[in-house]
This record gives structure tokens, C-alpha cells and sequence, in this order.
């Protein structure tokens, strides 16, 4: 209105040394990890719906294999046009999976601080799970419902402290295990979502594999996966080798 100003805050509680967020947008920058599906499949490239009002692109240039529509990728964020046009790079495909769609100012409190929080929704459900910076979760496992329920439970308190130890017990009760520490990463990753990627090339159909510590790569697993409810109680152990570069 004339003569009046105009103000735009960003609702926010004080956590200790912490500002958490409580409100906010996505906001998209070049590194950004992102996760959407195939929309438009152009002579050029693909158009990739990411859930945010920007228009995201994947040059089919030096690829050297085809994405069809509705394929789920995953992808970098290479860089914003002013016009906020996202150019991405390095897809992977994510194969048989699903995805749940969060508050994008949540994804800091899901990925954890080094990764801690992650690691143990990986590690105590047996999921394959990447997360986007754009607020997309894609997951893939038996324990899809163990995962819905940890995830909603982390955007329902992320607001709180203590919240990696609540959700860590909360697993432990509903698959078992016991004597479980979160896995931390010594070298976190930023304030981005991905970090560079690793040499490994593109296979037909699988995508450039990223590097040992990026957001969006899955750790390597061997031997069991956690039981379901009701099995017979376990101490963790870690499983496989764990990231490989």
C-alpha cells in the first residue's frame, strides 16, 4: 500500500548455538544435489520437473546413454540463469524406488551434521536413500514404511535438539538392533548438498558414479539387513566396506 513499507522475514527458533529454520524456500545453487523425473524428452536434452518453480534442464551432450520419460534421476546443479533456469549435470538414474517430497529447508535436518542423521536412517533400515537439495527423498528397500515414518518424525521436530538420538531409538525399537553409534563422515560436505564427482565414468543406463562422500551416494552393503519388528534382537554391526571412491 502507498506509503506504507513492506517486510519479509523468515520465521526461525533459536536452538542453543543453532538458528533452525521454520519456515523458508528452496533456493536453488550451483553443486546442489536435486532429484526429479524426466518430463520431456527434447533432441537436445531432457526437461526434468524438480517440484520447485524453476525450469531444470539435462543436456544430452557427452552422455552416453538415453533417459526416458519419467525416469527418476538424480543430478547436479551446474549453473542459474538469471531468468532461474537450472542446467544440470552428472544424472544417475535412481531405479525402482520411491520418492516423498519434504520442506526443502528441512533436508539440512535429515542429512544430520557430517552426515550423522543419514547414516543411521540408512543403516537401520537397510535403505538405498538419496536426498535432494530441492526437498525430494528417493528410497528403496523393504523397510519403505520404517522410512516414511523416520522421515515424517524428522520434519515433525526438527525444530528440537536431540532429535538424531530420538530417531536412532525410535529405529532400534522397530527393527531391533541394538549397540547402535551413528556413523559420522569426518569431512563434511558444506553447505551444499553434493561435492564434486568422483573419476569413475558413466555405464549405459547407470550414470556417472559420484564420489565417496557426496550426499546422493548410497553406501555399498553386504551381508544381512536389519529384520522387521518382532525378529530376534541383534547387536549392529557395519555392513560391507562402506563408501568406495
Amino acid at each position: 500500500m502507498s506509503g506504507e513499507a513492506t517486510y519479509a522475514s523468515v520465521l526461525s527458533q533459536t536452538s542453543g548455538d543453532r538458528l533452525v529454520l521454520l519456515r523458508g524456500f528452496y533456493d536453488p545453487q550451483p553443486g546442489d544435489a536435486v532429484i526429479g523425473y524426466v518430463s520431456d524428452v527434447k533432441f537436445s536434452g531432457y526437461n526434468v520437473e524438480i517440484f520447485q518453480p524453476y525450469h531444470a534442464f539435462q543436456s544430452s551432450k557427452e552422455l552416453r546413454f538415453e533417459y526416458s520419460l519419467g525416469e527418476v534421476i538424480i543430478a547436479k546443479i551446474k549453473e542459474v540463469s538469471e531468468t532461474r533456469s537450472v542446467d544440470l549435470e552428472y544424472p544417475k538414474q535412481l531405479k525402482d524406488g520411491r520418492m516423498l517430497n519434504v520442506e526443502p529447508f528441512k533436508v539440512p535436518r535429515i542429512v544430520g551434521r557430517k552426515n550423522s542423521m543419514i547414516n543411521s536412517l540408512k543403516d537401520l533400515t537397510g535403505a538405498e536413500i538419496y536426498v535432494g537439495a530441492n526437498g525430494v527423498v528417493w528410497f528403496s528397500g523393504k523397510n519403505s514404511s520404517l522410512v516414511i515414518k523416520a522421515i515424517n518424525m524428522i520434519r515433525e521436530e526438527a525444530h528440537t535438539t536431540g532429535l538424531t538420538e530420538r530417531v536412532v531409538k525410535f529405529l532400534q525399537a522397530e527393527t531391533g538392533i541394538e549397540n547402535y553409534t551413528p556413523r559420522v563422515d569426518e569431512e563434511p560436505a558444506g553447505g551444499s548438498y553434493s561435492r564434486s564427482p568422483g573419476d569413475a565414468g558413466s555405464g549405459s543406463g547407470e550414470g556417472r558414479r559420484y564420489g565417496s562422500r557426496d550426499r546422493y551416494e548410497h553406501r555399498e552393503r553386504g551381508g544381512d539387513r536389519p529384520r522387521d519388528r518382532g525378529g530376534d534382537r541383534r547387536s549392529y554391526k557395519p555392513r560391507g566396506q562402506g563408501y568406495r571412491r
